[in-house]
């Protein structure tokens, strides 16, 4: 009998413990959901991103020429920065320097509905293909820092961006005039034969000399260095063991003639010598605020990119590429007593 007492007291706590629990479920306050939010009876899943509506994505695509030029990619990274801020999907593309492989960057980009191609274009006259495709495609094309032949062959939708390298080259030339001593020489580090933005630049140099009257300055060498630090490291190794006195060193880019200030620290050399480089790069203003080097020419890429992601902002919105017309960004000249100006 007591067996049974006690088996009938067990049962009861069993009926009455899950009652406790419900009870208490019920009195607490639900979690609070976020404003707007669904309250399904499962978890919740992130809602899908809605596909895009035929021709609402604006594609635009920019090559360029070699990650192994510094301003070539801060260039790219600005305006890929730009972009994603305006919501247009940017596929920046690289070359490695090889005029095949661009053409072939651009073809792809354009199968995947590029309405706008850019970039850095490495031979003005190679480049004449790339044109070509736009046109295929009815593309907007803008040649950027560098052109294409014949403004694109003639291509309607053609426009190009950056700064007058001629321009830049001629304020390289005036600075040389007024600091160059008589009867100076120029040890000159260029880029490619080919490449009409070094083209541009040294014939802006030799005209402002010419213009000053300063026939007086000779080039005594020239190398290409394709605007990289190796090559300038090579060529100014050469050099020191050639030459027992150089004037001045002049590059086309700044990269390449910090190489070769590398060089002439370490032979000692580096007093005799006047440097001047072009772009206005972060290396460029330290080295002029060391001392180093004498002057740069700066080429502004965050406004440059800025000017061009603008620019698609309007195609976008349907301006006619045919009427949009070329955009020019002045170049400005760094000395020691301005560089502290450039440095943000």
């Amino acid at each position: 009998m007591k067996k049974k007492k006690m088996l009938l007291i067990f049962v009861a706590i069993l009926l009455i413990i899950p009652l406790v629990g419900c009870a208490a479920e019920d009195t607490a306050a639900p979690p609070a959901a976020p404003p707007d939010a669904a309250t399904p009876d499962t978890d919740p899943q992130p809602a899908p991103e809605p596909a895009p509506e035929p021709g609402e994505d604006f594609i635009i695509a920019f090559d360029m020429w070699t990650n192994q030029c510094p301003y070539c990619l801060m260039f790219a990274n600005y305006i890929e920065y730009f972009a994603v801020q305006e919501g247009i999907t940017a596929i920046i593309t690289q070359a490695d320097g090889d005029q095949m492989r661009q053409i072939a960057n651009f073809e792809s980009v354009l199968v995947q509905g590029a309405q706008v191609i850019s970039g850095i274009f490495g031979d003005m006259y190679a480049s004449l293909p790339i044109v070509d495709l736009a046109r295929q495609h009815d593309a907007t094309i803008v040649a950027t820092l560098t052109s294409i032949a014949d403004r694109g062959d003639g291509y309607e939708k053609y426009i190009y961006l950056g700064s007058e390298n001629y321009d830049g080259g001629f304020l390289q030339g005036q600075w040389l005039a007024e600091n160059l001593p008589q009867n100076a020489g120029i040890w000159y580090l260029g880029m490619s034969p080919t490449d009409q933005q070094g083209i541009d630049r040294l014939n802006g140099m030799l005209d402002a000399l010419a213009a000053a009257g300063r026939d007086d300055v000779q080039i005594v060498a020239s190398e290409n260095t394709d605007n990289m630090m190796d090559r300038g490291v090579e060529v100014m190794e050469t050099w020191l063991q050639a030459f027992p006195t150089i004037d001045a060193v002049v590059g086309s880019a700044d990269v390449q003639i910090i190489g070769a200030i590398e060089v002439a620290k370490a032979a000692g050399r580096m007093d005799d010598i006047i440097w001047v480089g072009f772009d206005g790069q972060d290396m460029a203003l330290e080295s002029i605020l060391a001392g180093e080097m004498s002057m740069t020419i700066f080429q502004d890429a965050q406004t440059q990119a800025r000017a061009l992601v603008d620019l698609f902002v309007r195609i976008r919105a349907g301006s006619d590429p045919t009427q949009e017309a070329d955009i020019l960004i002045p170049f400005r000249v760094i000395t020691y007593d301005n560089v502290r100006d450039f440095i943000g």
